[in-house]
Formats: structure tokens, sequence, C-alpha cells
């Protein structure tokens, strides 16, 4: 069975891929102009832990849209024990007992995020660095994913990909997850039944393949911020990462930096702003102290107007 098993997650993984990784063209990452700073001069990207996410229920929110399934495709999820463990997985994930009874940690323990968005000029992203008159943001885009051809972090799980908001989609796709491992239940029922550490294996590959695929599902109240995620999956063992942790509104949000190819950078964007010609100085200074004139790089403001 532990083959089957192997087989059904990476088949899902693929699947999950290919309806996530349709957007080809540039990303951006909005931040402030400290991170900026930081970013550029570091060459370093900052992934903070999953959950400590500005909203939490992003880390169970596809165990809220679990429940309706053993009802909705009683018909098709013919196994019985299979429906009540889907029940109890939802009922206990709320708390992390059915973590916690293994001795285990919650999957978003070792899932670490750095968020980007699809829009080049975004008002809903400006906002969020710019809450009072005074503060301005600013997004640096990227031609592609600048992480996964790194040479700097080979050993590290990354998985990318744009948010997926539609609840109908997000309900064919948990759906699908359902009845495989349904599939796989029904070929070895008595033995899944019969044997606890079988079935916590199971149960273990079901939730663990549930969790994956939260990372790219999020409401659709967020959806104007047309996110694309990337995310480090099952750090287990953090040697060798330097694991470090920052104050944001009193939390110490854990965090570890990953390396970026600057080559991938093609321009930096500053927030509506009646002093536009004074920032976009500052980002060209800024960009001429790293690189020293090697690579030329597009500053640009927005041309969402300003509010006063």
């Amino acid at each position: 069975m532990e083959n089957e098993l192997i087989n059904i997650e990476n088949d899902l993984k693929q699947k999950l891929a290919n309806e996530k990784t349709q957007h080809k063209g540039s990303v951006y990452h909005y931040t402030s102009a400290e991170g900026l700073k930081s970013i550029i001069r570091s060459g370093r990207f900052w992934f903070s832990n999953a959950k400590f996410l500005n909203d939490y229920s992003e880390t169970n929110y596809i165990f809220t849209l679990l429940p309706i399934f053993p009802d909705k495709y009683q018909e098709a999820l013919i196994n019985e024990e299979f429906h009540k463990d889907i029940r109890n997985i939802v009922e206990s994930y709320k708390t992390g007992v059915f973590y916690q009874k293994d001795n285990d940690k919650l999957f978003a323990d070792y899932v670490y995020i750095a968020s980007f968005s699809k829009d080049r000029d975004n008002l809903e992203m400006w906002n969020y660095y710019t809450k009072d008159i005074n503060s301005v943001g600013y997004n640096i885009g990227f031609t592609s994913y600048p992480f996964d051809i790194s040479p700097n972090a080979p050993a590290l799980k990354f998985i990318h990909g744009e948010v997926i908001y539609n609840k109908k989609k997000q309900e064919e796709l948990v759906k699908d997850v359902v009845l495989s491992y349904n599939h796989i239940y029904n070929l070895y029922s008595d033995l899944i039944n019969d044997n606890t550490e079988v079935k916590a294996k199971f149960l273990k590959s079901f939730v663990r393949t549930l969790e994956l695929y939260n990372i790219f599902f999020k409401h659709k109240s967020y959806e104007n911020e047309k996110e694309y995620r990337c995310a480090i999956y099952n750090i287990t063992n953090y040697a060798g990462l330097d694991l470090r942790s920052r104050a944001i509104n009193g939390i110490l949000v854990p965090y570890i930096e990953i390396p970026y190819e600057f080559d991938f950078i093609n321009s930096i964007g500053v927030s509506p702003s009646s002093e536009k010609e004074l920032l976009e100085e500052g980002v060209e200074f800024l960009w001429f102290s790293k690189v020293k004139g090697e690579k030329p790089i597009s500053v640009w403001s927005s041309n969402i107007p300003k509010r006063y």
C-alpha cells in the first residue's frame, strides 16, 4: 500500500501543479521601503512561517471546505469507515489533536511562504503598505519565478503558483483528493482497519495532500490581490537554515532567508505619490549601489491617483 500512497500523492501534486501554474508573465513582490532595501542589499527573500500569515484562517481553510464532501458524495464514498475518519479529521484538526496524539506537528509548522502578485499596479496591495499619508510602498518585478533554479538552496522543497480563489474549483480539486484516497481505502480496507499503524500512515498521507493543496487555496474575498505564492514546505529539520524572528504588531514571526537571482529582477515600482521623481531617484541609487551599473533597472511610479 505504501507505493500506492506515494503514487497518489505524486499524481495529486501534479494535478495541483497543472491547475495553478497557468500564469507565465511577471510577478511582483509588494513591500515597504525597509523591505525593499533589505531585499536588494542582501540578495535574499524573507519566507514567513505559514502559521503567522495575516489571515490565520488560511492555515486550515481547506478543512472548512471538507465537511460537505462525505455527505455530498456519499454514493461514491462507499467505505463508511473512511467517511467517519474524514469527519474525525475535520474536528480534530481544528485543535491539532490529530497530530498531538502521535507527537507530531502541524504541517503549517513546516511551511514558509513568500507572496507575489500577478498585478503590476494593484491598489489593494499599495494600501497595505501606505496606511498613513507619509508612507510609501514599493514592488519588485520579476520576469519569472526567481527561486526554482537557484543553486544556493538545492535541498529545499519549493512549490509555487497562482492562488486559487474560485470555490467551485476548490471543491472540484478536494473532491478529486477525497475520491482518490477512497479508492485506496476500498482496495486495502481490511488492512487499514485491522492495523492501527497502517491506518495512521494512510490518514497522514491523506491529510498531507490536503495541506499541500491548502497552501494555494484562499477565500474569494482576497481574490483582488491576484496572489502568486512561493512556498518552502516539509521542513522537518532546520539544520543549515538560519531561522530568525521579526516583530510584527507585537508578534514574533519566524522566517528564513532564501537567496534569489538578481537577473530575474526587471523593474521596481513606487506606490501612488506626489514625490514621484524623488522616490524614483532613491530607488535608482539603491540599485546602483548594489549592482554598480552592471544591470540597468526600470523604475516606475503607479498610475493610480494619489489620495489626500
